[in-house]
């Protein structure tokens, strides 16, 4: 047992980390990763829709697994970019990351740029990056190989997407912060008046979609630049379960994978590790196969910035200081 120095980069941020014997530690933490702790989170929530009985906690099932399914992205990002970044070192890497690293490297792969990493990469891209995890896979053919690891390529970079969204960023930190959310989707519909105050009937109306589940929740608006005034809007996402319990079940598959590519990376044989992939390769596209039609909408009263008096932070603060001398 001796100290050893382990340097490693989350993004483009320098660390050295210190530990007694770091390759045991490093092995003894990769193997305790559980890949399969979402999906199963995923699935005890969906079994309560498929029971009428408990009908009353659709609802409450229906946030688990949408809050489930960020959860699963933020963990397998970090995870990913951990292996590429620090492989020797995956506990450390996820000691130092944020959010914004995440975000950060995503945006460097999606704009193809450098990122630095202990592999050789012809070029920053998932598909690069999925060739690395999957070196040592070899299916039936050299075809259906590359065929799997341009799909998990193509999941890796529509599960970006997802992560970056800004409106799923905010409606799940209003989920995990506090549970700032009204639960239930919403629906959307047009008709064509026969006087402008007068409602279309009923007969006339074309639904844009229409969802049972979703959230509602407060965003920010700023009001004017560099002042600290700000308005609160209500936005309104719509759903699909089963999209959010197949997406889960593919990044089940991604974890996993990423920790056979890990053991192996860190001494184990390959033929000791094995690497999930479906059975079809139709299913890469179950996240996004169903559509509620409208996803998103914020509808609110709009405001005149003209109407809105000037407010800097001195005069917030001097408020404050006048209360309570």
């Amino acid at each position: 047992m001796f100290l050893e120095g382990t340097q490693i980069v989350v993004d483009e941020k320098p660390f050295c980390v210190w530990e007694i014997d770091q390759k045991q530690s490093n092995v003894r933490f990769i193997k305790n990763i559980d890949p399969t702790y979402f999906k199963y989170i995923a699935d005890m929530h969906y079994s309560v829709f498929q029971n009428e009985k408990e009908s009353e906690f659709h609802q409450h099932a229906a946030l688990s697994i949408r809050i489930n399914y960020s959860h699963a992205l933020e963990t397998f990002f970090a995870f990913l970019f951990a292996s590429i970044q620090a492989p020797d070192c995956i506990s450390g890497w996820l000691q130092k990351y944020s959010l914004k690293d995440l975000e950060g490297l995503i945006e460097k792969i999606s704009k193809r740029k450098k990122i630095l990493s202990k592999f050789k990469m012809e070029n920053s891209s998932w598909e690069s990056i999925s060739r690395i995890v999957f070196n040592h896979v070899v299916l039936k053919n050299q075809e259906q190989s590359d065929n799997y690891k341009n799909q998990f390529a193509i999941l890796w970079k529509r599960l970006s997407s997802d992560f970056i969204n800004k409106n799923i960023r905010q409606e799940y930190n209003s989920l995990k912060h506090g549970f700032r959310i009204t639960p239930g989707g919403f629906g959307l519909a047009f008709g064509l008046q026969d006087a402008p105050d007068i409602p279309a009937p009923p007969e006339r109306m074309q639904s844009l979609g229409y969802s049972k589940y979703g959230s509602t929740f407060p965003i920010e608006e700023n009001i004017r630049t560099n002042e600290p005034s700000f308005r609160i809007k209500r936005h309104s996402r719509n759903w699909d379960i089963e999209n959010f319990l197949h997406g889960v079940n593919l990044i089940s598959m991604s974890l996993s994978n990423i920790q056979s590519f890990l053991k192996i990376v860190n001494g184990t044989n390959p033929s000791d590790c094995k690497f999930n992939y479906p059975t079809e390769i139709e299913y890469f596209d179950e996240p996004w196969k169903r559509i509620v039609g409208i996803n998103d909408s914020s509808i609110d009263m709009q405001i005149n910035i003209d109407d809105v008096p000037v407010c800097r932070k001195k005069d917030v603060l001097e408020y404050y200081n006048k209360l309570t001398t």
